[in-house]
Order: structure tokens, then C-alpha cells, then sequence
């Protein structure tokens, strides 16, 4: 199974291949992921952001992520640091603003 992992402020990305089901602790940590982070965002442009504690313990895979709300989708799973806005990283993590952020006077960064 494939994954692309984004950690750290810079967003850094590994692409990973690994055996489904392992435990999302282990995708993290072998994605870069050396620091707490408050949540993660698993399958990208239609993810969900899940609590890193049960990413951790969760197995990766459709059906270890169900009981989360979640599903790999295309693979992407990014670490939110316990530092960075969960709305702003969603808007980076997407390429631009929502529509939500555009209708702030803050840019994204700023407004949480």
C-alpha cells in the first residue's frame, strides 16, 4: 500500500510503500514524523483530519480506518503539528484559500 507522508512546517513528503494494516505510528514514523503532532489528515483532497492518538493506534488500511471516519483515499496522510492552524494547513495542503479564509481579514496563517 502506498502512502505520501508531509510532516514537519516545511512540509516535507516521503512516499512510502507498505504492508496494509500496519499501525499508523509506524506510516508516521516512517515518514519523518519525529514530533507530536495534534492531528492527522488521511486521503487527501476529500481526507479527513483524525486525532493523531487514534491515527497512531489505528491500522492503515480501509477498514482499520472506518471506525475513525476515515479511508487512505489517494494516500495522503499530513501531520499537523501542535503549532500550526488546522484550517491554514488544510487551505496549503490544498493549494489556496477557502472560500471560508477569503472572507477573513487575516491570511490564513494568521487567523487561527
Amino acid at each position: 500500500m502506498l502512502a505520501t507522508v508531509t510532516a514537519g512546517r516545511r512540509g516535507e513528503r516521503t512516499v512510502l510503500e507498505t504492508e496494509i494494516g500496519v499501525p499508523g505510528i509506524e506510516i508516521l514514523r516512517a515518514g519523518g514524523v519525529d514530533a507530536m503532532v495534534s492531528a492527522v489528515m488521511v486521503g487527501g483532497y476529500f481526507g479527513t483530519w483524525v486525532r493523531a492518538e487514534d491515527f497512531a493506534r489505528a491500522p492503515y488500511s480501509r477498514e482499520g480506518l472506518v471506525p475513525l471516519g476515515a479511508s487512505p483515499g489517494a494516500g495522503a496522510v499530513v501531520a499537523l503539528p501542535h503549532s500550526v492552524c488546522g484550517i491554514a494547513e488544510t487551505a496549503r495542503v490544498l493549494g489556496r484559500e477557502c472560500r471560508s479564509m477569503r472572507a477573513l481579514p487575516l491570511r490564513p496563517a494568521r487567523a487561527c
